[in-house]
């Protein structure tokens, strides 16, 4: 039963997965094999990839076993890497995804294969026991075959992980981007709206409030502020002219006894430096974003036509 054992201890680092090849390697020929796919043993899970009997299926071990038919050099790629790499809006795929850079025989049908010319080792990575295109790759080879906004907030999704940044997209781009390749206009597009200094947005929340306030121009995103006791937070938008501070309040980060005690004496330190916070929570943005929309605009606006004497008074307010 040692090659038994053998088989078993790869199935393990592979979602239950074994190939013809890892089965030769441990000594077991083909009609061993024949007798244990007969006795449940070993189940057929596509040409020469095997399942161990009793193993439960998974999404995970159906990509792999698409990767293990193809052969060395392929990676799941485009929607099933997004998937993979739990960015928002991308469910469990269908037909599964890979691409490499290698052709293969017509006869493999058990993936969507994108060949690509370009391939480098640090475009691809192991994520969950598959490889599978780095996260800022993925993004742009979902650029040839997905609109810009639905892209768009994909790229915000992923720049909120520690596995890309703003400037692991520009060098990909840069690496990848030509005249008539696929997905180059799109992220080139996506890039130019944020620049290399930006900072992603925190939250999904974050996405939907700045969209709606997106017509009140001047508004910076992510600023750290400071007073003379030191470091106060990172607010999520400051218009300097008026002085206005918004905060989006998203029920994870703010709804604790100890974070609203935070978030009320940080408040009272921006109150003192002039500046007016306002807040708005998920049901605002979602029920009323009209409202939120023309509150913030009145607001800038009032304040931008002020004396400057004025300008205390405005930005003394409580929150509304």
């Amino acid at each position: 039963m040692g090659s038994w054992l053998e088989i078993t201890t790869v199935a393990e680092q592979r979602h239950g997965l074994v190939t013809t090849a890892d089965l030769r390697t441990a000594g077991i020929g083909d009609r061993q094999v024949t007798r244990w796919v007969a006795n449940g043993y070993l189940v057929r899970e596509a040409r020469g990839v095997f399942r161990i009997g009793g193993c439960p299926t998974s999404t995970e071990a159906s990509i792999l076993a698409a990767i293990l038919v193809h052969g060395p050099g392929t990676y799941a790629s485009h929607r099933t890497a997004a998937w993979l790499w739990s960015i928002t809006g991308f469910g469990r795929p269908g037909r599964i995804e890979v691409c490499r850079s290698t052709p293969l025989s017509n006869q493999r049908v058990a993936a969507v294969v994108h060949r690509t010319s370009k391939l480098p080792g640090h475009h691809l990575v192991v994520l969950r026991s598959i490889p599978v295109t780095s996260l800022p790759r993925t993004l742009f080879d979902l650029g040839g075959s997905m609109g810009l906004e639905p892209l768009d907030r994909a790229v915000e999704s992923a720049l909120r992980t520690r596995h890309c940044t703003i400037g692991s997209l520009f060098r990909v781009l840069e690496e990848l981007s030509g005249k008539g390749r696929r997905g180059t206009a799109n992220m080139r597009a996506i890039l130019e709206r944020r620049g290399p200094d930006y900072v992603a947005t925190e939250s999904e929340l974050d996405v939907l409030g700045r969209t709606i306030v997106a017509s009140t121009p001047g508004i910076e995103w992510q600023v750290p502020m400071s007073d003379e006791r030191g470091y106060i937070r990172r607010v999520d938008g400051l218009h300097r002219e008026s002085g206005l501070v918004i905060e989006w309040d998203g029920a994870e980060f703010h709804d604790t006894r100890e974070q609203r005690g935070l978030d009320a004496d940080g408040d009272r330190r921006l109150g003192s430096l002039g500046l007016h916070v306002v807040r708005y929570r998920w049901s605002d943005v979602t029920m009323r974003p009209a409202a939120v929309r023309h509150e913030v605009a009145t607001f800038v606006a009032a304040a931008s036509a002020a004396e400057p004497a004025q300008l205390g008074t405005l930005t003394g307010h409580s929150c509304p």
